[in-house]
């Protein structure tokens, strides 16, 4: 009898274990989970969404705060290199930011507009006039250009980034006209007195940037 009663006693530990381990699995599936599985399951999730979009509500974007946030971090680098900073114009922003949504909206990326025109077409279309005596020169603006994603992964030369906030996105952009001879020329030129930067984001999480100068 002492034996059976052994066996029983057993037998309703195993049974109770085993509901228990349902009731664990169930309420708390993430103490009973492979953390490398799940992590794992996270990183392709994280992929599938970065290849059919983005993973940031770009509605929730104000793209002037992009464009002001590429401003300060512009004239940060200038100060960095002795130069003065640049005054936030107003009217090279709208330029800068409707010439930003022909390119993702017609799909191109050029200085150049598909009719051939230039930004100092665009600065005359728009009313613009820009003539700064320097050097013995006259200089009438310059453009620089960039292509980014926010809420997906970038290619920036050999590896991959992957930028969810403001800050992040304008850094990288900065970063990349510094880091290339003519748009940092461009960036760091000292007669430039004013600037306009123009963001135009696309639901893909696509960033159009354009820097127009005077």
């Amino acid at each position: 009898m002492r034996r059976s009663g052994l066996i029983g006693g057993v037998f309703k530990i195993l049974v109770y274990g085993v509901v228990l381990f349902i009731v664990l699995s169930l309420v708390f599936p993430q103490l009973i989970e492979d953390p490398a599985a799940a992590a794992a399951d996270g990183l392709e999730t994280l992929h599938r969404a970065a290849e059919t979009g983005t993973t940031v509500d770009v509605d929730g974007i104000d793209v002037q705060d992009v464009e002001r946030q590429i401003h300060d971090d512009v004239n940060d680098a200038r100060v960095q290199h002795g130069l003065e900073p640049l005054v936030f114009d107003r009217s090279l922003a709208r330029i800068a930011r409707d010439y930003s949504q022909d390119m993702a909206e017609r799909g191109f990326f050029s200085h150049y507009s598909p009719e051939g025109e230039s930004f100092s077409d665009r600065y005359e279309a728009a009313g613009y006039d820009c003539e700064i005596h320097a050097n013995g020169q006259i200089y009438t603006g310059g453009e620089n250009l960039a292509l980014n994603s926010i809420g997906r992964p970038v290619q920036v030369d050999d590896r991959q980034e992957f930028y969810t906030e403001i800050d992040e996105l304008s850094a990288s952009v900065v970063t990349g006209w510094l880091n290339s001879p003519d748009h940092r020329e461009n960036m760091l030129h000292q007669v430039w007195q004013r600037q306009g930067i123009g963001v135009h984001i696309q639901e893909d999480g696509t960033v159009h940037v354009t820097q127009n100068f005077c």
